[in-house]
């Protein structure tokens, strides 16, 4: 007796069938959780998932950002940040802000009050652009993500894939004011 042969119909990837896929629970889609879409205008990061340990210990977040003050802050790990909004809602505009020197070389720089413009670059994010939607910011980067003031559109949200323990420190930088300028 021969092998019983499945003739497979390929079909073409569409929102309805991975939306059946994940009803089914066999897969997730990329989208805000409860917790950040019913949250529109608050800063909140909510957990995806968390793989177990024993397989490598990462996570995918989910970030909603509401915070116009712009910070610096370093990660000691990579992480992947992910410009996708399946919602099709408009948000507020998302700035990553990015300091152009390692983190030692950059407070160095802030200690001897020498930090200038020329020393950090301000990125307007956008979103569903597949060469720029996703990428990785490396470890000891100074990097902080703000928006605009006002409550028009919704906070931004946006993904994010690191460690899943992994840390965050803020950089000192309170001898120097930061504002963005058109």
């Amino acid at each position: 007796m021969g092998k019983k042969i499945l003739n497979l119909q390929p079909q073409k990837v569409s929102a309805s069938l991975l939306s059946l896929l994940e009803e089914k629970g066999l897969i997730k889609l990329l989208k805000p959780t409860n917790r950040i879409e019913n949250n529109p205008q608050r800063d909140a990061v909510d957990l995806i998932y968390s793989s177990a340990p024993e397989f490598g210990p990462h996570k995918l977040i989910c970030v909603r950002k509401n915070v116009t003050d712009i910070a610096f802050a370093v990660h000691s790990e990579n992480e992947e940040i992910i410009l996708i909004n399946m919602t099709g809602k408009k948000f507020k505009p998302l700035f990553l802000i990015v300091g152009l020197d390692q983190v030692d070389v950059f407070e160095e720089k802030i200690k001897k009050g020498v930090l200038s413009e020329k020393d950090i670059m301000v990125l307007e994010l956008e979103y569903n652009k597949y060469d720029t939607c996703i990428f990785t910011v490396l470890k000891n980067v100074p990097h902080y993500e703000v928006t605009t003031r006002g409550d028009a559109d919704e906070a931004p949200v946006f993904y994010v894939t690191e460690p899943a323990s992994m840390d965050m420190r803020l950089l000192d930088t309170s001898g120097y004011g930061f504002e963005l300028t058109s």
